[in-house]
């Protein structure tokens, strides 16, 4: 039905949906919206957000890549909240890459998968190799808390902040790492903030869940 509802609606210009604590909704869910976004071209802002979703895999998110594929849509802001999504695995990761790599004028990204269990340091990875070749990004949102999670991706997004000095903004969430020592934690707390301190107010830091 709402998918339908914005299909009436050709200059949307913004969508916002929090399906917070749905889960029953699916990838068959997921696909519906993919082919409403398909057809909005003048879709510039779009903040989806499904926390506790158990039944959204790694088929949901290949399904967006295929679905808006090569398409026109002028997308400038990005959030994406899958907490909790458990059968999110490093698959699914990659196939959100791959969609957002038809977006390179991108300006917002703000990706969520704190407790999503099956994805690993390989998984994180991948999407900070990504976003280290999105040039124009100002603002990044990066929160999540994998149980799987080691010191080593704490590490590589520290690199990636370090090296990109057009952000302007970051938005940071610590969760649920027991592989990762407090200590670890609160060193990377630190080395942002002394990042933010170097830049004299052009960057500004955020922490939604502190370590």
């Amino acid at each position: 039905f709402l998918a339908k509802a914005m299909n009436g609606l050709p200059n949307l210009q913004k969508i916002k949906l929090k399906c917070w604590e749905c889960p029953d909704i699916s990838d068959l869910g997921l696909s519906y919206i993919w082919k409403m976004m398909k057809n909005l071209a003048s879709l510039q802002d779009i903040n989806l957000q499904f926390s506790f979703s158990l039944k959204i895999t790694d088929a949901g998110l290949n399904d967006l890549n295929q679905t808006l594929m090569d398409c026109l849509i002028p997308l400038r802001k990005i959030k994406f909240d899958f907490y909790l999504c458990e059968s999110i695995t490093n698959a699914g990761m990659v196939h959100l890459c791959q969609f957002l790599k038809g977006y390179p004028d991108l300006k917002t990204l703000h990706v969520l998968f704190a407790d999503c269990h099956k994805i690993n340091d390989d998984g994180v990875e991948g999407v900070i190799d990504f976003l280290g070749n999105q040039v124009s990004l100002k603002k990044v949102g990066v929160d999540f808390g994998f149980e799987r999670v080691t010191e080593k991706s704490l590490k590589k997004i520290a690199q990636y902040f370090k090296s990109q000095s057009s952000l302007k903004k970051i938005t940071l969430g610590f969760d649920y790492m027991p592989k990762i020592a407090q200590d670890d934690l609160e060193e990377f707390q630190e080395e942002v903030q002394d990042l933010a301190k170097q830049r004299q107010g052009g960057l500004k830091v955020k922490w939604v869940r502190e370590p």
